[in-house]
């Protein structure tokens, strides 16, 4: 849990003049209540960089609620003020300004008990308010109006504009969407109030009820009244694309429990994982490519995860998909390298470009271990149906709704980003990436027939087998490399192209080796492959990016 220091002040109203300063023990602005605080909010993810925020300040954790600057955060030493006329006005550590809240002559500033930032004049009328632009979240006495929109944070610890928005739009229909990143064009929607022609607005009045307005007077509950008095509460749209509502008990008073935390009490859609539309056309589902989603309970996060010999492509940013762990092309091709797993309750639906039926499961498995393109079949046993898929695979799910078998092909030993024994290679510890793994398999396959040759030679020191690989190579003598191996004699063009990725793939300089998928399309003669720099070299003016 975080920690970090403030010196407090309350405040009725905000005078013109009033500044504020990020520091590590900035000063907020509090509510006459001392729930809310407005201020300069530090990152989790780096403390040296804040959000101007409004949060709650009673909880435990804080939680932001508003903030016009997550895609901007700024420095120590940038200021809020308002200004001798009026401006309320966010500036950088550059005194460059990063937002203003597009109002001028306000009187003065104030953080309602509501939570609400408001600039009003002399006669106490508001001529801006932070409700009217909300950004995740919406709290008690808020109303999300037709044409508005909340936009989740890109995770939990990005908080730039995310994946999810959820939409009140003017025909009448409250939607949640997925988001094509960054241009955030909308795909199909995941959830409607299917109120077209006859929808307001999304109300979360002051008493804690959270409904859907419709303009005949009726409503469409979203979530069941929790007490203001009893509770904090907020909805969010999470990262993970669910609109929650969560409550926090005040003073321990949450039906006679003490418990003072977070809980999530309502979500939309009950279960995102089922209720996603995976016939889209575009996108990767809830989840990125490749993975798959799983969600249980009310109060737990959609989780996203890889399947068998798969890992995320970034740890810290599973939306961006999983990746192979192996290497699978067509060239060269081996059914006998590779098995397939069978997972229940799995699927990645729709999308498939080969359809067999009626097949047993064992037949399902071959068809796919014999194609090379092939990388998942889904086998469904009421009808004997498979579907043949190739990467990448979109809307992944698990869960009991899910009546199809996952056939996942992997390999059998998992060894082509494994680096060959220690006795013939010297790569160093920060050389041990995986695309210079890659390079050190593909050199061991070329040079395995010459070890012989090498120990021979006992009377000189031990050469290095992919510096001795590269003079043959520089030298045109790839002979030396394929004694006694005919079938690689007969194609030497292909072995020259293997050795010449390789070397590219075992650059001591990281920005010199290629991507996993320039390799592929490299050794499959999708593309052409480069001269690559002298393995001795610093650097080179050519780069793979």
């Amino acid at each position: 849990m975080r920690t970090f220091a403030f010196f407090y002040k309350r405040y009725t109203n905000i005078t013109r003049g009033t500044t504020l300063t990020a520091q590590g023990s900035a000063s907020p602005w509090l509510s006459p209540s001392g729930d809310f605080a407005v201020g300069f909010y530090p990152l989790d993810s780096d403390t040296s960089l804040f959000l101007l925020a409004v949060w709650y300040d009673s909880t435990s954790p804080k939680v932001v609620v508003w903030s016009p600057n997550r895609n901007a955060p700024v420095a120590a030493g940038s200021t809020l003020q308002l200004t001798s006329d009026g401006r309320l006005s966010l500036e950088d550590q550059d005194r460059k300004e990063v937002w203003n809240a597009g109002a001028a002559n306000a009187s003065f500033a104030a953080l309602l008990d509501t939570g609400n930032l408001v600039l009003a004049n002399s006669s106490s009328n508001f001529l801006w308010q932070s409700f009217d632009f909300p950004t995740d979240t919406l709290l008690p006495g808020q109303v999300l109006t037709q044409g508005s929109s909340l936009r989740s944070q890109l995770t939990d610890s990005d908080t730039s504009d995310g994946r999810f928005q959820l939409v009140a739009e003017i025909n009448g229909n409250l939607v949640l969407y997925p988001l094509n990143l960054p241009t955030a064009n909308q795909y199909t929607a995941y959830w409607s109030t299917v109120t077209t022609g006859s929808g307001n607005q999304l109300v979360y009045n002051e008493t804690g009820s959270l409904y859907y307005a419709l303009s005949n007077g009726t409503i469409v509950n979203i979530s069941s009244a929790y007490s203001t008095s009893n509770f904090y509460q907020r909805a969010r749209l999470d990262p993970d694309g669910v609109f929650r509502r969560y409550i926090y008990a005040k003073n321990g008073t949450a039906g006679g429990s003490s418990s003072e935390t977070w809980n999530a009490v309502t979500k939309v859609p009950i279960d995102i994982c089922q209720d996603f539309d995976p016939q889209q056309e575009f996108g990767s589902g809830v989840c990125g490519f490749n993975s798959y989603c799983s969600s249980v309970g009310d109060q737990v996060r959609v989780n996203c995860m890889c399947p068998q010999q798969y890992s995320f492509v970034d740890p810290d940013k599973k939306y961006k998909g999983c990746k192979q762990d192996f290497l699978q092309t067509c060239e060269g091709y081996n059914p006998d390298d590779f098995e397939m797993i069978a997972v229940d309750n799995l699927d990645w639906p729709y999308f498939a470009y080969e359809q067999y039926k009626p097949v047993a499961q064992d037949q399902c498995e071959q068809y796919c271990l014999e194609d090379c393109f092939c990388v998942f079949a889904t086998f469904w046993s009421d009808e004997g149906g498979c579907w043949k898929k190739r990467q990448p695979l979109a809307h992944g799910r698990t869960g009991s709704y899910v009546q199809r078998t996952a056939l996942i092909k992997v390999s059998k030993s998992n060894a082509s980003l494994t680096p060959p024994p220690g006795t013939v290679t010297t790569i160093t510890k920060k050389q041990r990436t995986p695309m210079n793994r890659v390079g050190s398999a593909l050199l061991w396959k070329n040079l395995e027939t010459a070890i012989g040759e090498v120990e021979e030679e006992e009377e000189k020191e031990e050469p290095v087998l992919v510096y001795w690989a590269y003079d043959c190579f520089r030298e045109g003598r790839l002979d030396l490399l394929l004694k006694n191996d005919e079938e690689a004699m007969s194609d030497s063009r292909r072995v020259g192209r293997f050795v010449t990725v390789a070397i590219w793939c075992i650059q001591e300089d990281p920005l010199l080796r290629p991507s996993m998928h320039t390799v592929t399309q490299m050794l499959e003669g999708a593309v052409p492959v480069p001269m690559p720099p002298d393995l001795s070299s610093s650097g080179s003016s050519q780069q793979f990016q």
